[in-house]
């Protein structure tokens, strides 16, 4: 029985490493766009400001 707990605790492990890895992923992607979005917008306002 104590192998079959210790089984159980490293698949939770695995899967608790996978998601944070996924969230982690996740959040520098939308971090990423953010950026972009960001510096999109800024470039277009100096565009119209040079207008």
């Amino acid at each position: 029985m104590l192998h079959q707990d210790l089984m159980n605790a490293r698949v939770t492990a695995a899967l608790c490493r996978a998601e944070q890895r996924r969230l982690a992923r996740d959040a520098r992607a939308a971090a990423g766009s953010a950026d972009r979005a960001g510096t999109v917008r800024a470039r277009r306002d100096a565009y119209e400001r040079a207008a």
